[in-house]
């Protein structure tokens, strides 16, 4: 099992729009062949309301690495 985690940081409402970004890109995830996507928050430590953290998981790296080059294609990705 390979897992991803992707930290983001921000305001309290920065951090809120990632929340809601993380739902909708969720299935979107799925279908590129992430498992089990979904976001965490530290509860310890520094940070505090202003970390999050995208957690995905994969069966190998080689899946891993796929989703990545489906993401990096994306029209999602290419706008940023």
């Amino acid at each position: 099992m390979i897992t991803v985690a992707t930290r983001w940081e921000g305001t309290p409402q920065a951090i809120h729009a990632v929340e809601e970004g993380s739902k909708a890109a969720k299935p979107q995830h799925e279908a590129w062949g992430a498992k089990n996507p979904r976001l965490m928050r530290p509860v310890t430590g520094s940070g505090g309301l202003e970390v999050a953290l995208y957690v995905t998981d994969f069966d190998s790296m080689e899946e891993c690495g796929r989703f990545w080059d489906q993401l990096s294609v994306s029209e999602w990705y290419v706008q940023l």
